[in-house]
């Protein structure tokens, strides 16, 4: 009876110790499967029908563009501005700054001829191939002007026709003879305009009386290829005199020449009655 107490006691104890086991490993029981999931990925069109405008005076270039019309949608978008070989951001945008719409201004530009392209972005690794490309001419520089007697005009004159030159400091349109300022004392005439770009050329024939004549340009008259107005006009020397008179002329014993006298020289006087030019001993008819 003795011998086996001992044995009894063992399988109570190992009952026990299965039973702890058991527990601790239904609590931290996982499995494993396999399984299948899909995803589509599409293709980052670039925007297209890029355009640009640059509004006269302003410094401004307005652009819009179309978003892509296949692949998926971009975040938004980045602008380059490309001149020469230099390229810079357009717009206030950058790869982490975009803008979400299709459209912006770009401020502050200098005067120049510029290629903008539009890039779509989504995520920090996907761009779209750049856009079409649009070329912009930025022109914020009002055209100046001269008018000045053409070169070689003679001044006074009798003959016409009078010239003189207007030269603006770039090609201009919309310039005409109505586009003029007459001055000075003479009138009447037939005033013509011809040239084209940034030069021209007045002629001014058979004014009605003698005088001087002038012409000027006003301001805002003309304008550039950006649609700038010129400047009012400036001048060297704008004026031509015209002179159909002719000069009257005295000649008298100088004062003080003795007469009759024993001595020379003797002297005489040639009074015009305005000033002449080309005239010397040549020109005198000598009598007595």
């Amino acid at each position: 009876m003795s011998r086996l107490r001992p044995s009894r006691r063992l399988a109570a104890v190992t009952v026990v110790v299965v039973g702890l086991l058991g527990s601790v490993a239904f609590a931290y029981f996982s499995a494993a499967g396999a399984g299948t999931a899909s995803a589509s990925v599409g293709t980052l069109s670039p925007p297209s029908n890029v355009v640009a405008t640059a509004t006269a005076g302003s410094g401004t270039v307005s652009i819009t563009w179309n978003a892509p019309s296949t692949g998926v949608a971009p975040q938004g978008y980045y602008l380059l501005r490309h001149v020469g070989a230099g390229t810079v951001a357009a717009c206030a945008t950058s790869p982490s700054s975009l803008k979400t719409t299709t459209s912006c201004n770009d401020l502050g530009v200098p005067d120049g001829t510029y290629t903008y392209t539009v890039v779509a972005k989504l995520h920090s690794f996907t761009a779209s191939a750049n856009s079409n490309s649009v070329t912009v001419v930025n022109d914020n520089t009002a055209p100046t002007v001269t008018v000045d007697q053409k070169i070689g005009q003679a001044d006074p004159t009798n003959a016409g026709p009078m010239l003189w030159t207007v030269t603006f400091s770039e090609p201009v349109t919309g310039f005409d003879a109505t586009d003029l300022t007459r001055g000075g004392s003479s009138a009447g005439g037939t005033v013509a305009v011809t040239g084209s770009g940034a030069s021209y050329e007045i002629s001014l024939s058979a004014p009605s009386n003698n005088g001087t004549t002038t012409f000027s340009v006003d301001a805002a008259k003309a304008q550039d290829l950006a649609g700038n107005n010129n400047t009012a006009s400036t001048s060297t020397d704008n004026s031509v005199t015209y002179d159909t008179v002719a000069p009257a002329v005295t000649v008298n014993q100088k004062a003080g020449q003795a007469d009759p006298t024993n001595a020379a020289p003797m002297l005489w006087t040639v009074t015009f009655s305005e000033s002449v030019t080309g005239f010397d001993a040549t020109d005198l008819v000598r009598g007595g």
